[in-house]
C-alpha cells in the first residue's frame, strides 16, 4: 500500500512542479514587460526555464514507463 501512495504522491509532486514553472515563465515574461528584466536577462531566463520544463517533462516521461498507472 505505501509504495502505492508513494507513487501518487511523486506523480502529485510532479504536476505541481510543472504548474510552478508556467507560473514562473508568466511572471519573467511580466517582469519583461513592465520593464523589471532587460532584454538579455529575460532571454537568459526564458532559456533556464525551457531547460528546466524539459527536464521535468523528461522525468515525468521516465516515471510513466517505470511506474505504471495506480
Amino acid at each position: 500500500m505505501w509504495q502505492r501512495s508513494h507513487q501518487l504522491t511523486l506523480r502529485i509532486y510532479l504536476s505541481i512542479k510543472c504548474g510552478s514553472i508556467s507560473e514562473l515563465e508568466y511572471q519573467v515574461l511580466l517582469a519583461k514587460e513592465l520593464s523589471y528584466l532587460s532584454a538579455a536577462l529575460f532571454e537568459e531566463l526564458t532559456d533556464e526555464i525551457i531547460e528546466i520544463r524539459k527536464m521535468i517533462c523528461s522525468f515525468i516521461q521516465k516515471i510513466e514507463i517505470i511506474i505504471p498507472h495506480c
